[in-house]
């Protein structure tokens, strides 16, 4: 778990020099080598250090590197990637960019993430590519409906529903979140995937009041029919709670 968490610092440095230039593959490779080395140069060799740094670099050489953009984070036992390369030339003609991050062999400690998420990077977006983003994400669901993931905490292993997330960056310090569990029929998801658009576009115009009020996030109603916004510090206590029964 360090392992992957000097890299991450080495991700910061290397996206603060990004914003200067544009950094070839070689001068990331620089960046990460070095901040991996000066840590853990006892613990694995040359050869290790530097075949976890290029897969480090190879997992994210597919992110976006434009705002104008959206991302697909998944695990590709869930879902073929090839089904979202498919809307990369219709993106492109209106200027936005398609990407996606494989999420096989990371290490997770927050709570509840999602499982498979669509990110939108910009809310502009969904100003000049509502139909193909909104298309996007349903295409996604469908893929993964009914499919069940094992999840594991401590030496207790469940079977739950894939976590499917929609995020939307409406701003440096807003974003709006919507997560759907479960199995939804197609009219359910075009109406919910369809109201997304109009949620964001209203906390995009909200004044923040506190780093608690920076991300709204939504989950299904108990009839699936519409999004109910809610609280996670709540949901991470009642969660908590239900594991102490």
């Amino acid at each position: 778990m360090e392992i992957f968490r000097e890299l991450w610092f080495a991700k910061r440095k290397v996206s603060d020099n990004e914003t200067k230039k544009n950094m070839t593959r070689e001068e990331k490779f620089e960046i990460y080598y070095q901040s991996f080395k000066s840590i853990y140069k006892d613990a694995y060799s040359d050869d290790e250090i530097v075949e976890k740094v290029n897969w480090f670099l190879d997992k994210h050489e597919t992110l976006p590197k434009t705002k104008e953009s959206i991302t697909v984070r998944y695990y590709d036992f869930l879902i073929d990637i090839n089904d979202i390369e498919k809307f990369r030339e219709d993106l492109n003609k209106v200027q936005i960019e398609l990407g996606h991050y494989n999420k096989e062999g990371d290490v997770h400690q927050a709570f509840e993430l999602p499982d498979i998420s669509v990110i939108i990077n910009n809310p502009i977006v969904l100003g000049v590519a509502a139909n193909l983003a909104t298309e996007l994400i349903k295409t996604v669901y469908r893929k993964i409906r009914g499919k069940k993931i094992k999840q594991i905490q401590g030496s207790k292993e469940t079977v739950k529903d894939v976590a499917f997330e929609v995020e939307i960056k409406e701003s440096k310090n807003k974003k709006s979140q919507f997560r759907i569990k479960g199995e939804l029929t197609d009219e359910q998801i075009d109406k919910l995937i369809d109201k997304i658009p109009e949620i964001s576009s209203k906390n995009n115009s909200r004044e923040v009041q506190n780093i608690t009020d920076s991300t709204k996030r939504y989950k299904l109603n108990e009839d699936k029919s519409d999004w109910e916004e809610y609280d996670l510090l709540e949901q991470i206590r009642m969660a908590r709670e239900r594991q102490k029964n």
